[in-house]
This record gives C-alpha cells, structure tokens and sequence, in this order.
C-alpha cells in the first residue's frame, strides 16, 4: 500500500477549507434571500361577496349559531347588609358612645369634687370655689349626654352644689359633709361604689 504524500494532504486541505467557505457563503446569501424576500411577498386578500349576494344567486348561506355567554369568574361570597340596617346600628353604636362620655363626665365631676373636699381640708376657699364650678360645667355636659333614668338627678346634684357655693362662706362648717354626700352621690350614678 503506497503512502499519501504531503502535497497530497495539503491539497485536500485546501479542497476542504474551500467548500467550508463556500458552504458558509451560500448559507448567508439563502439568509439574506429569505429575509428580503419575506418583506416583499405580496399580500394576497380575499374578498368574498356579501351574504346578500351569495343569497340571491342561489347559494346557501350559512348562519353561525349566537355566541356562547362566557361564565363570571367565582368571587367570594359577601354579605350585604340592608342600609337602614346600617344605618340602624351606626345609631346604636353613637347612642351608646354618648353614654359612656356621659359617665366620664360625672367621673370628671366626682374627681372635682373629691379635689374641692382636699382643698376645704386645707382651708383653700378659692380652690374650693373653681373646683365646684367646673363640677357644675361637667355634670350640665353629662345632662345632654347620660341616660334618661338618672337626668333628674344629675340637675339635683348641679342645684345642691350652687345651694352649697352659697353657703360656703356663711356656713362652712356643714360643707364637709354635703361635699362627701355630694361626691357620693355623683359616683353612684355612674355605678361606682364607695371605697
């Protein structure tokens, strides 16, 4: 068996280095032929003739049933409360707000007067005065706003501490004990019990 020379190799080389870059020429240009003949093809449109026409020479036609009403996606249930329902309640809830603001009311006054009780043990008559003055301020808010049942007496309690203011200076020595009766009075309203 004889032995290929080396001219013999080169050559077959070169022969197929050659059709590489022939190949890989030809691929480009079928690219580039393919893509600038994709954008130039011409745009065919077909144009059939109203049903109308098709109707009279005899054609038949065909109807295409009504489109099918696509289901509504599920959403989560949601109750609905009717609006005097709301309404309702929102009132509910505001009397019952006006309520309590009327108790912290007489706590307020009951806190006044337990303060005016401290300053008459320390014999500060000015103090006294201010303090009874902002209980009769806070018990007439608490009129407007607490229970029917106890509005009576929140005006007793306002008419007795202006009978007491009265008298501070001409009888002092019974203003202890209506200032203890009156705080005592004022916190059982609001249900409190005494310490």
């Amino acid at each position: 068996m004889q032995r290929l020379s080396r001219q013999f190799w080169l050559s077959a080389l070169r022969m197929l280095l050659l059709m590489g870059l022939a190949a890989l020429i030809g691929a480009s240009a079928a690219l580039v032929v393919a893509r600038t003949t994709r954008s130039t093809l011409p745009t065919f449109v077909i144009v059939l003739p109203p049903a109308d026409a098709l109707a009279s020479r005899g054609t038949p036609t065909a109807t295409l049933p009504p489109p099918e009403a696509t289901p509504i996606p599920a959403t989560p249930t949601m109750v609905v409360f009717p609006a005097d329902t709301v309404s309702l309640e929102l009132l509910a809830l505001q009397n019952d707000l006006a309520t309590v603001n009327g108790y912290v009311l007489l706590l307020k006054a009951s806190s006044r007067l337990q303060n005016a009780r401290l300053a008459l043990r320390d014999n500060d008559v000015p103090r006294v005065m201010s303090q009874l003055a902002v209980a009769q301020e806070d018990l007439s808010a608490a009129t407007s706003l607490a229970p029917d049942a106890i509005k009576g007496n929140i005006q007793t309690l306002i008419s007795d501490i202006n009978y007491l203011r009265d008298d501070l200076l001409v009888r002092p020595e019974t203003i202890n004990s209506r200032l203890t009766d009156l705080w005592e009075r004022t916190i059982s309203l609001v249900g409190v019990t005494n310490p």
